[in-house]
């Protein structure tokens, strides 16, 4: 298999040590739709209640897509009581600027400095 292939393909492994060949949900998500699935019933069956459960499956914060995973990991969470309220309202707050910087990176120009005058709508 091609290093392109491996890149796109879902990263769950067994535990025999063999990788899934379903490709990636998108290339900020990095398992399959399969395993995304059942990770998200594991999230709300499992006890645990620790806010890293939010951002599993997740690669960066770079896309609304992933943002939207995420939040939909919180809510799963939230929903099950196995959260803290008050530490969701915060997860919750920092992907909503995470969402409006996305928009104000893609505008940045990196290889010259904007004109002057020029604002960022």
């Amino acid at each position: 298999m091609s290093t392109l292939d491996d890149a796109t393909r879902c990263t769950h492994t067994t535990a025999d040590g063999r990788r899934c060949r379903m490709p990636r949900v998108n290339r900020h998500v990095t398992l399959c739709g399969t395993h995304l699935e059942s990770l998200q019933r594991r999230l709300r069956a499992d006890p645990a209640s620790t806010v890293h459960d939010a951002l599993t499956g997740v690669t960066d914060l770079c896309s609304a897509t992933a943002i939207n995973h995420v939040l939909a990991n919180l809510s799963a969470l939230v929903t099950d009581n196995r959260i803290h309220y008050r530490k969701a309202e915060v997860l919750a707050y920092i992907c909503q600027l995470l969402l409006q910087s996305n928009r104000m990176a893609s505008l940045e120009r990196w290889n010259h400095d904007p004109s002057p005058g020029h604002e960022i709508p």
